[in-house]
């Protein structure tokens, strides 16, 4: 998500007016009114390499956005946060605590008047993996955040601090607002509920329960009763919650929430108050059907709510007070169409008319379909690489399997170079920072493997295992000294690298542990042929493992044919002739 859009509410539903565009993915994205202006000023936070946060204005006279002050969020050290990586606002507007880094957070207090930003500040926080934040609203001037998260045996807890802006801390010392202690082992959320002349606290949602965690007083009241004293978690209010993984949620008054999850079942929570201090007593659920699946929900009036979808299309839907035929009670108004994540797609012509479509596979989980694009498909240029010539193939590298390519290895017929993607475009990486890439000559295949920082790089000279981050070789083949290669082809996957050399031979390697030769097999003389290879694939194959294959494919220069060998023993197990003619050999797969 880099883009954010700005509709008009009108009679007939949303229009269009503005959109702006930014570097990094959105992580939060808050609205606060300041006092020296009448319209509402938003909160956008992104997320690393670079993280940022704006401050964006809506200008009416020319319809769109502007930046009316940003601050970047980065640390020179720290761990990037795990699990919660955004921003959250006080009630009052002007406090907004950022959370990008393990055991850190930056403190951010707006300004009223000139200044937009009147200070900012980082304070370590003792939580290391927190889940979520949210501002515990209490009446009076106190800064109280909630904070769920979990130590170091994978339990989770609750706890509330105090935030002293004048000291610029956050007291070490747990606060009273709410009562801290265990949470359900399955806690993904934190909902702030009002205490405007009621007790306050927080709703902890997730794993299929929600719990009310209010001030300790409401709390040792109820242990004094006797109920939930031997409870693993001391929450004064609790219910079942028919959700599933990543929850979204908003408020439709000070009592009631809309809770949508990942599969876009919608639920509404209510909180039943009683005593002199209107303490929350009880939890009541009641489930209201399924739409597309929401990451994000806004309460437009009355009951009609937005809900943004990151899997499916986006729609606005209206509550209905009682239940249709089918027992749900949502009415879907509007959509809007969401063509990502796109997980495959092809160019066809459908209809016979001379006009390819693009048919793409959209969404997942319960929002999976197939969409096809007549017209209006476009591609959105990120970076252009000025002064590369002769440029044969480009591999993308990262630092570990799981994480987002970062590296771009581009070869020529006669070298090698590598470039560093980051938000600011691509910076070509100086020689010295990684010595243990060979770029004096081409690059015949190059991948990240299944070990920590590591990538293999082959060259027609050898074989070479590099740490990414640190750019040192932690293996070669073949080692120094010993009699030199040629090799005229090669393969890899996460775990497996194949490679041919002149005149035929085929060499097997594991890249599991090590850089370790497994088998080797001369070439088949027998049709008196030279035997020399023209194209490897070892791409992982099948639906149970996406890191290695158990076979290898290889065509040759000379021979009408395909030949399957089984791994790791390199044993013949079919070949195949692709082509209709002679005359056509297989060159690449």
């Amino acid at each position: 998500i880099n883009r954010l859009e700005v509709y008009d509410l009108t009679p007939s539903g949303l229009s269009f007016r503005c959109s702006f565009d930014t570097w990094g993915t959105v992580t939060s994205l808050l609205s606060t009114q300041r006092k020296r202006r009448n319209l509402a000023s938003l909160i956008v936070t992104t997320d690393h390499l670079d993280p940022k946060l704006y401050v964006l204005e809506f200008d009416t006279s020319k319809s769109e956005l502007l930046v009316a002050e940003s601050l970047s969020l980065r640390l020179r050290v720290g761990r990037e946060a795990e699990f919660f990586s955004g921003a959250v606002i006080h009630p009052n507007g002007k406090v907004i605590v950022s959370c990008q880094y393990s055991g850190t957070i930056k403190v951010i207090v707006l300004g009223d008047k000139s200044k937009v930003i009147e200070t900012e500040f980082e304070c370590r926080i003792p939580e290391l993996n927190i889940h979520s934040l949210c501002f515990v609203p209490v009446s009076g001037h106190k800064l109280i955040l909630a904070i769920l998260s979990e130590d170091h045996n994978q339990r989770k807890h609750v706890i509330a601090r105090e935030l002293k802006l004048d000291e610029q801390e956050l007291l070490y010392e747990q606060s009273t607002a709410i009562s801290g202690g265990f949470a359900h082992e399955g806690a993904t959320s934190l909902i702030p509920v009002s205490g405007q002349r009621k007790t306050p606290g927080v709703l902890v949602l997730g794993g299929g329960t929600c719990h009310f965690f209010g001030s300790e007083r409401a709390t040792s009241k109820r242990a004094s009763t006797g109920e939930s004293k031997l409870s693993a978690v001391h929450s004064l209010a609790k219910g079942d919650l028919p959700l599933q993984g990543t929850l979204s949620w908003c408020a439709v008054d000070e009592n009631r929430f809309l809770l949508g999850d990942e599969l876009g079942y919608l639920c509404l929570l209510g909180v039943d108050r009683a005593g002199a201090g209107q303490t929350v007593s009880d939890i009541n659920v009641l489930e209201l059907g399924q739409a597309s699946p929401s990451a994000c929900l806004t309460h437009i009036d009355g009951g009609v709510f937005y809900s943004g979808s990151l899997c499916g299309d986006s729609q606005t839907i209206r509550l209905l007070p009682e239940a249709k035929s089918d027992g749900s009670y949502i009415e879907v108004l509007e959509s809007y169409t969401n063509l990502g994540p796109i997980l495959d797609a092809v160019l066809m012509n459908a209809d016979g008319s001379g006009q390819s479509q693009v048919v793409t596979c959209s969404g997942n989980s319960t929002s999976g379909s197939l969409r096809v694009i007549r017209s209006g498909a476009d591609f959105r240029r990120t970076v252009t690489l000025e002064g590369v010539q002769n440029a044969e193939r480009v591999f993308p590298l990262r630092t570990s399997l799981d994480a987002e390519d970062s590296i771009l290895l581009i070869t020529t017929p006669f070298s090698t170079s590598i470039f560093e993607l980051n938000n600011r475009g691509l910076d070509e990486v100086d020689p010295s920072s990684v010595p243990g890439f060979d770029r004096t000559r081409r690059t015949l295949a190059a991948c990240t493997i299944a070990r920590d920082h590591a990538c293999i790089q082959i060259t027609p000279g050898g074989i070479r295992v590099v740490d990414v981050i640190s750019g040192v070789e932690l293996e070669r083949w073949p080692a120094q000294g010993a009699p030199a290669v040629e090799i005229t082809t090669a393969a890899v996957n996460p775990t497996q690298a194949c490679i041919a050399l002149k005149g035929g031979k085929l060499i097997y390697f594991s890249l599991k542990a090590k850089l370790d030769l497994l088998r080797e097999k001369e070439p088949d003389l027998t049709d008196g042929l030279p035997n020399e290879v023209a194209a490897l694939a070892i791409d992982p194959h099948r639906p149970t493992t996406k890191t290695s294959s158990n076979i290898v494919a290889v065509a040759y220069w000379t021979k009408n044919m395909v030949t399957v060998y089984a791994l790791p023993q390199l044993t013949a197990m079919a070949s195949c002739i692709p082509s209709g003619t002679a005359e056509r050999f297989p060159h690449s797969f």
